[in-house]
């Protein structure tokens, strides 16, 4: 499968977003790199591994049932289309696996997940990802979350969209036409013909100069990405409560690793870091004892922060 292409799709305005977690990953994820320089490490999951079963087929549904009414409204010749690779039986699911096997991950071309929530004192996110509200909130500036490009990784972040089940059940223009302008807008941006030439130079030495074979992979990157992100980023309204902001990476080479899940599966993750100063605020949950600020700010101290992030508590009355 063809690594994602590099895009950067839409510039993200400058807003904190909050990470719900214990306080015993808050002393992992505030650690020292090999030059003793705090960082922030973050675990990113495998996006085939999410705890919403609906999120990898969301995306191919969508895609599915739009990409060919979006061409033809666009105009798109038809040697230039990338919807008539849906009509090869079972090809968008090949390209696009969905199974939860051990080793079912390939590192160049998975995406990996963190997500974080644009609410910075959640009853909701307390109760599922703060330690019942015994833990923090992890507070970070969205546009400080990146990782370098001459890393080798495609990254992108962005707040989550959240549709009704109808809208998706049902797709077609007249249900819903933000979701159609939406795939639309999303199409004329991943085929700018800068991306098609850029992406026609990177493979030309790995095809041997095969023009057709290139063209084809290219449609088929397309095709992949579309899919991705809209498996990524747009998720059932039912979900619409935990106002999700998630980053998402994708490279050559990252180190994966697994941890066991309490229902006993393993699940593929990377490590993540990002500069120390993209940390703005701590939040600490309604149910933590009166301990905790001071253990917080006594981490604080450890970390050797020249810059503290504000402390706050809760004010949810979560009990």
């Amino acid at each position: 499968m063809i690594a994602p292409l590099f895009l950067t799709l839409f510039a993200q305005n400058r807003m904190i977003v909050y990470h719900y977690t214990n306080i015993a990953n808050l002393d992992k994820i505030i650690s020292y790199n090999s030059a003793e320089t705090p960082e922030l490490k973050f675990r990113a999951t495998n996006c085939k591994f999410l705890n919403d079963g609906t999120e990898n087929t969301l995306g191919i549904n969508i895609v599915s049932q739009f990409l060919a009414s979006v061409e033809d409204s666009l105009n798109i010749k038809q040697e230039d289309k990338i919807s008539p690779l849906l009509d090869i039986p079972g090809y968008i699911e090949h390209i696009y696996q969905n199974q939860k096997k051990f080793n079912d991950h390939n590192p160049t071309t998975d995406n990996y997940i963190i997500s974080f929530s644009c609410d910075r004192d959640s009853l909701v996110m307390w109760s599922m990802y703060g330690n019942k509200g015994d833990g923090v909130a992890i507070g970070v500036e969205s546009s400080l979350l990146n990782i370098p490009i001459e890393k080798g990784f495609n990254t992108d972040k962005r707040k989550c969209t959240y549709w009704p089940q109808r809208a998706i059940i049902e797709l077609n223009e007249n249900i819903s036409p933000d979701l159609f302008a939406s795939i639309k807008d999303t199409y004329v941006l991943m085929t700018n013909p800068n991306v098609k030439e850029s992406f026609i130079k990177k493979y030309d030495a790995k095809t041997r100069g095969n023009k057709d074979d290139m063209i084809f992979r290219y449609k088929e990157t397309i095709l992949m990405n579309l899919v991705t992100f809209y498996s990524i980023f747009h998720k059932l309204d039912m979900w619409s409560n935990e106002n999700e902001f998630r980053f998402s990476t994708a490279g050559f080479g990252p180190v994966v690793r697994y941890y066991k899940n309490t229902k006993g599966m393993y699940i593929p993750y990377i490590d993540v870091s990002f500069p120390i100063d993209a940390l703005k605020e701590i939040v600490i949950g309604p149910t933590c004892g009166r301990n905790a600020y001071g253990m917080v700010k006594s981490l604080m101290y450890e970390r050797r922060l020249l810059q503290f992030p504000t402390i706050i508590e809760s004010q949810c009355p979560l009990q």
